[in-house]
């Protein structure tokens, strides 16, 4: 008789995924652990920031920065933990517009609809074919591709109209 498997845990240390049959994690190469209940690890990755009164997530993170902790995002986890279940169909905004902000004050949920009128609201949405993340100057116009320019040595390339 096959014994069923039982699920992957994130390491306690590193918080990378790891058998529960595996003698050493895959991140960080500790022993295996039995992981800690999530209200008991996910302090270890906030660090506050006074200015603005985010709590910054300093674990994994994906590629829009938004954290990740046991197979969720972190501002869910947060919501999660210190407000409470996230009712079906809504999910769970930021009011600082920080991804990586897992503050349950600068959280509130809402439907997708809510969320697009607030990227709108906040300038935050796609305009004219361009990129959110397009590059501005400082005075918020989008930057002029082929003015004069140098690059950084980090292969930046600075004109006199801002970055792009």
């Amino acid at each position: 008789m096959k014994v069923p498997s039982r699920p992957n845990a994130l390491c306690v240390d590193c918080g990378v995924a790891v058998s529960r049959q595996a003698s050493r994690c895959r991140g960080c190469g500790k022993p295996g652990q039995v992981p800690r209940p999530l209200s008991e690890r996910f302090g270890k990755f906030v660090i506050p920031e006074p200015l603005s009164g985010c709590w910054l997530w300093s674990g994994a993170a994906d590629a829009k920065g938004y954290g990740r902790i046991s197979r969720d995002k972190a501002h869910r986890a947060s919501w999660k933990l210190f407000v409470g279940d996230i009712p079906d169909g809504l999910f769970v905004l930021h009011k600082c517009d920080t991804p990586s902000c897992v503050n349950p004050d600068h959280l509130w949920v809402g439907t997708n609809d809510e969320n697009m009128a607030d990227m709108a609201r906040k300038g935050r949405a796609a305009r004219h074919g361009r990129p959110i993340d397009a590059p501005r100057t400082p005075t918020g116009q989008f930057a002029r591709v082929g003015a004069a320019s140098s690059e950084t040595p980090t292969g930046t390339t600075w004109t006199e109209e801002g970055v792009f």
